[in-house]
């Protein structure tokens, strides 16, 4: 399958499913309130580390 037929069907697939999807992503989040902290707090020192970098 074809890089560009493959995220077509991704695209649809999440459009279909995209209720589903988030549900079970907000549950998930309710469940590891402790892992969803650890990922933002990555994602945020990750981001300031990539602005120093710029600056420096």
């Amino acid at each position: 399958m074809p890089k560009q037929d493959r995220s077509e069907y991704f695209k649809q697939y999440r459009e279909k499913n995209r209720e589903r999807i988030n549900q079970t992503r907000n549950e998930w989040a309710r469940e590891n309130p402790e892992k969803v902290a650890l990922y933002q707090m990555r994602y945020w020192m990750k981001k300031a580390e990539h602005i120093q970098a710029k600056q420096g």
